[in-house]
């Protein structure tokens, strides 16, 4: 029968269960990030897959990372049925990632347009903006197009990631009176987008080079100049970045340093425990955890 009986489920504890969504600035290390983590969980870069997206083209100088690169819909689409009918046969393929979002979207953008089209034959549009009459329609039908597609991975029990930039916007708080909003690190995908991503992915990592900055001079002299700098990856949200996820609070410390050349185990290990804690019966409590909390940010990107 179609409907299934409730069950009693336990919370994941294990990287591989859970879907990511992993920004940031551009040539942060994201990438190397996705190939160093299925090598440190599996040991076989062919239990994971990378797809590159579009005009995205950044694997040539990584080592040990299974790949394929996507074009068209009708080529994801594709790829999606044999990820799913060859899993155990041709392929053992676990998690796999979509690099970029920016790019992964715009693959999706194709196929709305083309959808509004059939479904009004007689207003053809070429613009994501105008597809299904405008006013932001074709965006949110772009989205629900993603998240179908990435469901019908999941249920099939091929764990989606994604890899996107981030850029500053602009944040107006509604329950605040001021209008101007604050300047805030998050997704370089719009509102819809973002919506999206938000729904699919139990995480949302931030990758961020955070710089000490020193005046020097005075008056209209004054010039400022970066003293010193520290790469982070931010796992919770505070005043200047987004990130979060599903995890217990204070389960997981607001960031780790960004600081090996191969930071997978650091990831793998801060995302576990944090899984474990969530448990129920777990032996680590929320506040012992508290205490290993890396201090907030405290200047500015």
């Amino acid at each position: 029968m179609a409907f299934k009986k409730p069950i009693v489920r336990r919370s994941a504890t294990d990287i591989s269960e859970i879907t990511g969504f992993i920004m940031g600035v551009r040539k942060f290390g994201k990438t190397t990030l996705w190939a160093d983590m299925i090598m440190e969980k599996f040991g076989n870069p062919e239990n994971g897959l990378l797809v590159s997206c579009g005009m995205e083209h950044g694997t040539t100088m990584i080592d040990n990372i299974n790949t394929t690169h996507i074009n068209t819909y009708q080529e994801m689409k594709e790829l999606s049925q044999w990820l799913i009918k060859e899993k155990g046969n041709e392929h053992d393929i676990r998690m796999v990632c979509f690099d970029s979002a920016e790019e992964f979207f715009s693959i999706f953008e194709q196929e709305t347009i083309r959808l509004s089209n059939i479904e009004n034959p007689k207003k053809q549009v070429k613009s994501i903006k105008a597809a299904y009459s405008g006013f932001t329609n074709g965006e949110k039908e772009c989205a629900k197009l993603v998240k179908k597609f990435l469901n019908t991975l999941y249920s099939a029990k091929i764990i989606p990631w994604m890899i996107g930039h981030s850029k500053l916007k602009t944040v107006k708080d509604k329950s605040s009176i001021d209008e101007e909003g604050f300047q805030k690190l998050g997704s370089a995908l719009i509102a819809d987008y973002e919506a999206a991503i938000a729904d699919c992915f139990d995480i949302c990592v931030t990758g961020l080079i955070d710089r000490e900055i020193e005046e020097r001079g005075d008056g209209d002299n004054v010039k400022r100049y970066v003293k010193e700098t520290e790469r982070r990856l931010y796992f919770r949200s505070n005043e200047i970045v987004e990130a979060g996820g599903r995890m217990k609070d204070l389960s997981i410390p607001e960031y780790i340093p960004f600081d090996k050349p191969n930071m997978a185990k650091d990831f793998i290990d801060t995302i576990e425990k944090a899984l474990q804690a969530g448990r129920v019966n777990t032996a680590a409590s929320s506040m012992e955890l508290k205490k290993e909390t890396v201090k907030p940010c405290s200047t500015s990107i």
